[in-house]
């Protein structure tokens, strides 16, 4: 019994650490990139809706030897993100693309806005205009910057 106890009470507090970082935003994400490095280390960005019906833009940073960084960027009612307009452009590419390398980084987008779809493409910084990734890299571009002006504030 008394274990039994010990886990109730670790278990609140370990629900409440992890989700602290996005309070307010609803837990499933409208839309993930994911980068991987061959590196080891790893960025996403999530999208979500906030529970007021603001937006949320979410980056998870991790390294290889697992620490981890977040930074979120809540937008508030009536202010527009254009995430999905501009992750809806940076999606006109050709699904037939056959490169793959393997060093590099490997972009997994995953999208619940529209159709459910995931997708993983290799280096997509590698002759990004002939296979038409150039939307794509402006759209990680723009969300960088998104979050950047966290830190000037």
């Amino acid at each position: 019994m008394k274990y039994f106890l010990s886990i109730l009470m670790f278990f609140p507090s370990f629900a409440l650490s992890e989700s602290r970082f996005d309070e307010g935003c609803f837990p499933a994400s409208q839309m993930s990139l994911t980068i991987k490095s061959s590196s080891g280390g790893e960025v996403s960005y999530y999208y979500r809706q906030k529970s007021d019906s603001g937006e949320c833009l979410i980056e998870v940073r991790s390294s290889r030897n697992g620490k981890e960084s977040i930074r979120v960027r809540k937008y508030e009612i009536g202010e527009d993100s254009n995430i999905p307009k501009l992750f809806s452009e940076s999606l006109g590419f050709d699904l037939r693309d056959s490169v793959k390398l393997h060093d590099g980084s490997s972009w997994v987008i995953k999208s619940y806005l529209y159709q459910n779809f995931s997708i993983e493409i290799s280096t997509p910084e590698y002759r990004a205009h002939e296979r038409g990734y150039q939307k794509l890299l402006e759209f990680r571009s723009f969300l960088r910057k998104e979050l950047e002006s966290l830190d000037e504030s």
